[in-house]
């Protein structure tokens, strides 16, 4: 009981600590990063003019990094607390993941058109952005055993009861 409370710990801490990055983006861009209309053509990051982009973008980064500090294994997914956690992490960052990316794609298709200091904050948020998908590729590898498990799991109980 007390063990397996204090193995959870850091990882609600750290949920907490997303959910409350999240709501302090809310209230700096007033609107949910998640729930922003997301593809080519009525994406709201990808309509963005450059000067609200280059202001709303270091947001996103901020929300997207609160929750790649989650920062487990497949090994520590072993409680459905710290289980249920990441997966609603999970959903989260497909959602940031594809306005992140929505973003990144609007601010390179304006970087020509922008003043000096822009650029410079432009290809400033563009380097950050390429150092996050490697931690968003971590976090898709745990997310992918955790999903084979999850199979394997459902496999057992099916032949146990077959």
């Amino acid at each position: 009981g007390a063990r397996v409370g204090y193995d959870m710990s850091p990882f609600i801490r750290r949920y907490a600590k997303y959910l409350n990055e999240k709501a302090m983006s809310y209230r700096s861009v007033a609107f949910d990063f998640c729930k922003v209309k997301r593809g080519k053509e009525d994406s709201t990051l990808r309509n963005m003019n450059a000067e609200k982009l280059l202001k709303t973008l270091p947001a996103l980064q901020a929300q997207l990094d609160s929750l790649l500090e989650f920062d487990c294994t497949a090994n520590d997914l072993t409680n459905g607390v710290i289980s249920m956690a990441f997966m609603l992490l999970f959903r989260d960052l497909i959602r940031l993941f594809a306005g992140y990316n929505d973003g990144i794609i609007n601010l390179l298709e304006k970087y020509f058109d922008m003043n000096k200091k822009q650029c410079r904050d432009a290809l400033d948020l563009y380097k950050k952005f390429l150092i996050r998908m490697d931690r968003v590729g971590e976090f898709l590898k745990v997310a992918e055993v955790m999903s084979e498990s999850l199979t394997n799991k459902s496999k057992g109980v099916i032949t146990e009861r077959v």
